[in-house]
């Protein structure tokens, strides 16, 4: 089904995560490459569809905990909503926003409350789309 049952139940309570500092630490050094990221939109816009995208939220208070410097990833996120403006391509960045380490299975993933939180507030954002005109062919018309 694509489903991780493990992520049904929060991870154990943790105030810092060493590995996942490692983990952070090591791409923070790599680069950004958009040559696929604007491959696919542009591939989704020529079948006629109109792309978004949605950054998904991290566990930020315990990575900040951890001693994660999350300043090159924030950098990241305004390079990516830079990108997308030039496109036109609509972002929601839940990246930025600190979220509860309760939403979460482990750092960068979100466990099933957290998900739903997720799905939620992208539905949201999508509904708010609609009614703003944003996504002219993605919408079901008004009643």
């Amino acid at each position: 089904t694509g489903e991780v049952f493990d992520y049904h139940s929060r991870s154990l309570p943790v105030t810092v995560d060493r590995t996942n500092k490692k983990i952070f630490d090591r791409i923070a050094t790599g680069t950004i490459d958009f040559e696929p990221l604007e491959s696919l939109v542009d591939s989704l816009r020529d079948q006629g569809t109109t792309p978004v995208l949605a950054l998904g939220p991290i566990d930020r208070s315990v990575l900040v905990a951890s001693g994660v410097d999350l300043a090159p990833y924030d950098d990241l996120v305004a390079e990516i909503e830079a990108w997308a403006d030039e496109r036109d391509l609509p972002v929601n960045d839940a990246f930025s926003d600190t979220w509860s380490p309760d939403d979460f299975h482990d750092r960068t993933h979100l466990d099933l409350a957290g998900s739903k939180r997720w799905s939620a507030q992208v539905g949201t954002w999508l509904a708010e789309l609609c009614e703003a005109g944003t996504l002219p062919d993605a919408c079901a018309p008004a009643p």
